[in-house]
């Protein structure tokens, strides 16, 4: 076989195609705290979780199988921004791993500084003024 044989039996080679997978969805934190956040989304698993820090860049900050993560490696004066992709091939096979487009991102902050959460009972509003309470 000639080097002229390879290239035409490469020239006719079919395409290998791969099918992409399925984005998260519906990505939301129903909790943050000075020492943690927690994230929830819908999609079957397993799941890459990436988190970038002001302008930066997005970095692999974990992986899961269940549709959950909860984030304790923060600091609690950053702005932090979530994303979630769906990835296939974490074993080590061959074409190495496959991951899906990002899922919607959410950006998880601290409070404004000096303010405290008060009781949506406790708060009195009148037509001339707002109360609000800080430390």
């Amino acid at each position: 076989m000639t080097l002229r044989d390879v290239r035409r039996m490469l020239a006719w080679s079919v395409p290998v195609t791969t099918q992409s997978l399925p984005a998260p969805t519906a990505l939301r934190s129903p909790l943050a705290s000075s020492s943690a956040v927690q994230l929830t989304w819908t999609g079957a698993g397993p799941f890459v979780v990436e988190r970038r820090a002001d302008a930066k860049t997005f970095a692999t900050i974990g992986r899961t199988s269940d549709a959950a993560y909860t984030d304790a490696a923060i600091d609690p004066f950053a702005t932090y921004v979530y994303r979630i992709r769906t990835a296939r091939g974490a074993d080590g096979g061959p074409g190495g791993e496959q991951l899906s487009p990002p899922s919607n991102e959410i950006t998880v902050g601290p409070p404004p500084a000096g303010f405290s959460t008060v009781d949506r009972k406790s708060t009195r509003l009148n037509s001339s003024h707002i109360t609000i309470s800080y430390a």
